[in-house]
């Protein structure tokens, strides 16, 4: 019995988070005596990370915790359906070069802007993922920006060159993206991972009912590092040994009521 109670107890807690599935994971540092906490979600997490960012897992002290991604944006635009050039959102640089040089942009990171720095007057910007895949966009500057959607659908890296009249310094800019959360009180830094093929994104009811607050602190991301405990099917391979408990606990649990009601039917 005290086995049966104990794979009772295993299942009712459920399994700690499996990890084994993601390549990769960053540190989040969050600051003492934090509520709701931001981290600013950079360049380098889209390459690494499933399209749309599906499979980022945040995990604390072996504990899953719900997050909600913000993303910055200008009322007007929003309301528009047009990012104007006086857009008042925040962004994140994704390159930055000379004009006409070839500017690295990593696969699946996306760009919402240009900006190019004492630029005027007319930009062309060419983006080349490979040969047979080109996308050239002509628009007008406007306060040294244009808006422009590049990277998101390209799945491999592309060489990016703008040009724009008397302009010198240029930069891919991407709208900023926040991971946002609750840590547990009292544990350790959460690790953010991500670079699971094929998994599935999850739909939190933390994110559904967010809010941001007022003033929110915001925590610091770490660099990106291999996850240690990464092995292909990982994530499949801890789930067959729960499964196998899960089935384990049901004909235990059946076994022992049908040998009490047999016992008792046998009782005169």
């Amino acid at each position: 019995m005290r086995v049966l109670a104990l794979m009772v107890v295993m299942l009712l807690n459920g399994p700690r988070m499996n990890v084994s599935a993601f390549r990769w994971q960053r540190t989040v540092h969050v600051p003492e005596r934090a509520g709701v906490v931001c981290a600013v979600l950079d360049a380098e997490v889209f390459p690494k990370a499933e399209p749309a960012l599906r499979d980022l897992r945040l995990v604390q002290d072996g504990e899953e915790v719900p997050y909600a991604v913000e993303e910055s944006y200008d009322e007007e635009s929003l309301r528009s359906g047009v990012t104007r050039p006086e857009d008042r959102s925040l962004y994140e640089v994704a390159a930055e070069g000379s004009v006409g040089a070839a500017l690295h942009l990593p696969a699946k990171v996306p760009v919402e802007r240009v900006a190019v720095e004492g630029g005027q007057g007319a930009v062309d910007v060419e983006a080349m993922a490979k040969p047979s895949l080109r996308e050239s966009v002509r628009g007008e500057l406007k306060n040294g920006v244009f808006p422009v959607t590049l990277g998101a659908n390209l799945q491999k890296d592309a060489e990016v060159r703008i040009w724009a009249k008397e302009g010198r310094r240029v930069r891919l800019e991407m709208r900023r993206r926040s991971l946002c959360f609750t840590p547990l009180a009292g544990g350790t830094d959460p690790i953010l991972y991500f670079g699971a093929e094929g998994l599935p994104a999850v739909q939190y009811g933390y994110a559904r009912g967010f809010t941001l607050p007022t003033a929110v602190k915001m925590a610091h991301m770490g660099d990106v590092a291999a996850n240690p405990a990464y092995r292909v099917n990982g994530v499949r391979d801890g789930l067959v040994w729960w499964k196998l408990m899960m089935a384990a606990v049901i004909a235990t649990v059946f076994f022992v009521g049908m040998s009490g009601w047999m016992l008792r039917r046998a009782i005169p």
